[in-house]
């Protein structure tokens, strides 16, 4: 599933007038895919500054109160740098974003990168003989 683009995105890099997929969703949390290129937070323009994010918010009739309450716009928990792409956890609620913050500075969950190199890596200072293997 895809988030719709909110409108008016015409001043924006192309990255960010895509909707976002959307690999889970519930009324606290989601997990989308973070394209390559652009910035979580910081840097304008970043996908915590754009709207991207309100396309992943619960319509008020649908908000479950046991899911506590909801933020005003759903927010990234963690970030990965602008030039890397993968899954991104963003909160709905304040109790998510608690919880998943805490869970990620305890440890007692983690990220996890994986890179994909194509080609072949060139001999350098480190004695690498350019084998990937």
């Amino acid at each position: 599933a895809a988030a719709s683009v909110p409108a008016a995105f015409d001043d924006l890099p192309s990255v960010l007038r895509r909707p976002l997929q959307v690999v889970y969703n519930d009324a606290a949390m989601a997990v989308v895919i973070k394209p390559q290129g652009v910035s979580v937070m910081g840097a304008r323009p970043s996908l915590s500054r754009s709207d991207l994010f309100m396309a992943l918010k619960e319509p008020r009739a649908a908000i479950d109160p046991s899911s506590g309450t909801p933020l005003s716009k759903p927010v990234a928990v963690h970030r990965l740098d602008a030039p890397t792409g993968g899954l991104l956890l963003v909160a709905k609620t304040k109790a998510a974003e608690i919880e998943l913050k805490g869970c990620l500075a305890t440890r007692s969950c983690h990220k996890r990168y994986r890179a994909i190199v194509f080609g072949r890596l060139g001999g350098g200072a480190n004695g690498s003989d350019g084998n990937t293997s």
